[in-house]
């Protein structure tokens, strides 16, 4: 049975021994300059869905948990740094600090198909994605920056073996890794319904906001902030846009944005506004899904 080997699984994750990432001298496998913010002393807050609802997480959470956390479900390089999947997402967060020289462009991005981790993924391409909170996973589907994937299974699965080298993993760590995931929640926010509608706490402002956020764009009426981040669905639309990038990008949600710095940026300018309680990363320009073209927003 699958499960069989998971006693297994959990003394081969804990029983590794983990060294400190030597940041300076000849020690280092990592570019001089890398800043992993290892030593922060404030982490991200986590929330699992299975307390909130008044349980207890499973044993499969704390599995997935023990795994995420562990250098050694991954390969050479990466194994070496001491780097794990909790490396670049704190706590189920993200980490806005993380900076890998030649991998990355500033803080908080990180080319996934560079040579340093795996050289049969590189692309020889400095394409660096923003790296996402995993908070609410379970309602974010597709995967990946550009939705490549339907499964969170498989994207899990790709990420270990393919963007770092990392040998197969086991059904049972992978499947307690994805429930693990799933459990991580949203941080609550007291101004926001379930729904996504404001509550009686929000001020005026912000219910100003959440007008403008629906209103159809003089443009074109069809078009509307609220049109791909859907507020009754976590605020996305689960497709994929062309919004001046180069290409088509999943719709993000915009739940807890005020902590998932650094935002999406394009070739045209990004606005941070504040008049709502997620806090919403705006571009000055939108487009229609799946035709590339560009409509202002004025």
């Amino acid at each position: 049975m699958r499960w069989a080997a998971a006693p297994v699984c959990w003394l081969a994750l804990i029983a590794a021994p983990v060294g400190a990432f030597p940041v300076h001298g000849n020690q280092t496998v990592l570019p001089v300059g890398t800043e992993l913010n290892e030593d922060a002393l404030d982490r991200p807050r986590e929330v699992f869905r299975s307390e909130a609802l008044g349980g207890r997480k499973s044993y499969l959470v704390n599995l997935g948990d023990v795994a995420f956390s562990s250098p050694e479900i991954l390969g050479g390089v990466a194994r070496q740094a001491g780097i794990s999947c909790s490396t670049c997402h704190v706590n189920g967060a993200s980490n806005p600090k993380f900076y890998l020289p030649g991998l990355s462009t500033r803080p908080g991005n990180f080319t996934t198909t560079g040579a340093l981790f795996n050289f049969r993924a590189n692309n020889r391409l400095l394409d660096p994605v923003t790296i996402p909170s995993l908070r609410g996973a379970r309602y974010l589907a597709p995967y990946g920056h550009d939705g490549r994937m339907a499964s969170l299974r498989d994207f899990i699965h790709n990420v270990i073996v393919n963007e770092f080298a990392g040998p197969e993993p086991s059904p049972a760590v992978l499947d307690a890794m994805v429930v693990y995931i799933q459990d991580i929640d949203f941080l609550p926010n007291p101004r926001l319904a379930p729904g996504g509608r404001l509550t009686a706490q929000a001020s005026l402002a912000e219910r100003r906001g959440e007008a403008l956020f629906v209103k159809p764009f003089p443009h074109d009426p069809s078009l509307s902030c609220g049109g791909c981040h859907v507020p009754s669905g976590a605020f996305v639309d689960h497709l994929q846009h062309d919004v001046g990038s180069g290409g088509f990008y999943k719709t993000p949600t915009l739940l807890n944005a005020d902590f998932n710095t650094p935002y999406f940026t394009t070739a045209a300018t990004i606005l941070t506004i504040r008049f709502w309680p997620i806090s919403i990363a705006c571009s000055t320009s939108v487009c229609r899904p799946r035709t590339g073209r560009i409509w202002p927003l004025t």
